[in-house]
């Protein structure tokens, strides 16, 4: 999957109409697999994902909590492409409300990298925003590397590192602010 589009340009985040639904998919794997080397990636992945959702001039995302900035904060580093999801009829008061009343489902101490993630929340919110889902590819992830050998030796050891919250979303966090800057204007964080 290679994008497109000129990195260096704003235009990609500057001409979204203010009601489109996108989603931004970063892939995370080149930077994990030169840390973790390719002892714990033997199987071919097309990438490890991260997403935010676009709409209304904003981004969203799930890491420490559900997380907000503006479009203009958006990282290029390890962005793939953009997902276009569809066109919202609803308001960013209502779309606020929402984030607020998901709060305490998506927070920090509920993170797990397979079962309670960024893909998770983005295809929510999407649905929420629109009623169409994120592309397949993003929603199944998790259960592709379950599938394989290594996934399936490395699903204990990965539950022990995110019980009861004791990782949580943080790891995530602190990839964002080492490659993407801090940034983060605002976040909705319910009780951890």
């Amino acid at each position: 999957m290679e994008s497109q589009i000129d990195l260096c340009s704003t235009d990609i985040v500057s001409n979204q109409p203010e009601n489109d639904v996108r989603v931004a998919v970063y892939d995370l794997s080149a930077q994990l697999r030169a840390k973790l080397s390719h002892i714990l990636f033997p199987f071919n992945i097309s990438g490890i994902w991260h997403t935010e959702v676009h709409v209304f001039g904003q981004i969203y995302y799930y890491s420490d909590g559900i997380v907000q900035r503006d479009v203009s904060e958006m990282g290029f580093q390890d962005f793939v492409q953009f997902e276009e999801i569809g066109i919202t009829t609803l308001t960013p008061h209502i779309l606020n409300e929402w984030v607020m009343s998901q709060s305490d489902n998506y927070t920090s101490s509920k993170y797990h990298v397979l079962d309670h993630n960024c893909c998770d929340f983005a295809n929510e919110l999407c649905e929420f925003l629109t009623g169409v889902s994120i592309p397949l590819y993003l929603r199944t992830q998790s259960n592709d590397f379950l599938s394989t050998f290594a996934g399936r030796k490395l699903h204990p050891y990965i539950n022990t590192i995110f019980a009861n919250g004791h990782v949580g979303s943080g790891v995530v966090d602190q990839y964002r602010n080492k490659y993407f800057g801090r940034g983060i204007l605002s976040s909705f964080r319910g009780s951890s």
